[in-house]
């Protein structure tokens, strides 16, 4: 089963992934999306991304979701109000990749 600790580190691996690229890969740079932990939201990331911003990265490459229920569930199966499941937060984030995949051409 794909839990939400594994969801974020994969998402955060895939962001340190694309800053340490090898030599051979293309110059432009490519789209990071930063993903947030329980309970929490997008502007958990502004710091990071005015580092990434300050070294020269471009902002328009910089995405972070906040995800609609931040706060997962006491138990992933069973439904609760205001609360999302691993496979909840999955399916919005893959829009939001999805979406920034349009914005940015990649």
């Amino acid at each position: 089963m794909l839990t939400r600790r594994c969801l974020l580190r994969g998402a955060a691996f895939v962001a340190v992934g694309s800053i340490l690229r090898p030599s051979f890969a293309e110059d432009e740079p490519v789209p990071i999306v930063f993903v947030h932990g329980d309970s929490d939201h997008a502007a958990t990331w502004l710091t990071t991304i005015w580092r990434f911003e300050s070294n020269g990265y471009p902002r328009e490459k910089l995405f972070a979701i906040s995800f609609a229920n931040p706060q997962a569930r006491t138990d992933d199966t069973v439904p609760q109000a205001n609360r999302s499941s691993t496979e909840d937060q999955l399916r919005e984030l893959t829009a939001f990749i999805d979406d920034v995949k349009k914005k940015t051409g990649a």
